[in-house]
């Protein structure tokens, strides 16, 4: 059996789905991880990171692993999985569109989750997202980029600052694809609105962008004000992304980003909080008209330079 029909798997993506049917096969072998690891004459370490969707597979330890689990028990890979799990490894060894940026995702310029976030961007159907006081990534213009980039890393170079620039349109892609479009929905704080980040110039571009999505824009994306006079408790406490993956296994996830490092919560809970909470916004904020007229105030504010 191969991926769903119609699913195009990113890379990353390909690679939490093959660990899921590695984990499942084992399970079934009743082999602990040690056990496994030795069948194949690998340690227990790169065993569990295969797993865990965290590294790239070698092709010859996936067969090995499913002789090893057959020979253990006949039945240990489900019928009709062996040709999934080697079709998954394929994908998953292929490169994704952001190996290029491999500087910025190693250097100071992005938080040690920067990577975790793109790959589960990419595998997502859904982004609820909360930003009180910046325009999200997702939406950003070129030129607002560079001048979030350039308050927040004064100390680097140009050249660097621009690679991370390119770095953030690209994950835009996300919302173009002609394949699988991800379903963007945005509560924006009326504050972000009114921050004249670069320019008045770079703002009045970037407010007209947000406009024309409100008003006539792509039917993925949903965009919302939350007015500065709302103050319920789901405003409070900082940005959040809600996303639901492709993935057979979880509800999703929730990322919160802050100074200094980002963090992941998968847990149902949690997912099911941030649901709510994002609910709570979606039904508190200005719809499209109200955001329009909004947008509209903020920029007929803007200075003329």
């Amino acid at each position: 059996m191969r991926p769903d029909a119609g699913e195009r798997l990113t890379p990353s993506a390909a690679r939490r789905r093959l660990g899921e049917e590695l984990l499942k096969s084992r399970r079934r072998a009743r082999l602990s991880l040690d056990e496994a690891a030795r069948g194949i004459e690998r340690s227990a370490a790169t065993l569990s990171r295969l797993e865990n969707g965290r590294t790239i597979p070698r092709l010859v330890d996936v067969k090995a692993l499913i002789a090893h689990y057959q020979s253990v028990a006949s039945r240990s890979v489900a019928n009709g999985t062996e040709e999934r799990i080697l079709t998954l490894a394929e994908i998953a060894r292929k490169e994704e569109w952001f190996a290029s940026f491999r500087d910025v995702l190693a250097g100071e310029l992005t938080s040690n989750e920067a990577r975790r976030l793109v790959e589960f961007e990419g595998e997502a159907t859904m982004i609820r997202s909360y930003e009180p006081e910046l325009v999200p990534g997702l939406l950003q213009t070129e030129a607002y980029a560079a001048a979030v980039t350039e308050a927040f890393f004064p100390e680097r170079s140009d050249v660097e600052r621009q690679r991370l620039v390119e770095f953030r349109l690209g994950r835009q892609q996300i919302l173009q694809r002609g394949d699988r479009e991800v379903d963007l929905r945005v509560v924006i704080g009326e504050a972000a609105l009114r921050h004249v980040m670069g320019s008045p110039a770079v703002m009045r571009e970037q407010l007209n962008a947000l406009l024309a999505d409100v008003q006539n824009g792509r039917s993925n994306v949903t965009i919302q004000v939350s007015p500065l006079a709302l103050a319920i408790p789901a405003v409070l406490g900082g940005p959040f992304a809600q996303m639901d993956l492709a993935s057979e296994e979880g509800p999703g996830l929730v990322y919160l980003e802050g100074r200094e490092s980002a963090q992941f919560m998968l847990t149902d809970d949690a997912v099911e909080r941030y649901r709510e909470l994002f609910h709570q916004l979606t039904g508190a904020a200005l719809d499209a008209g109200g955001s329009a007229k909004v947008l509209e105030e903020a920029i007929k504010h803007l200075p003329l330079s």
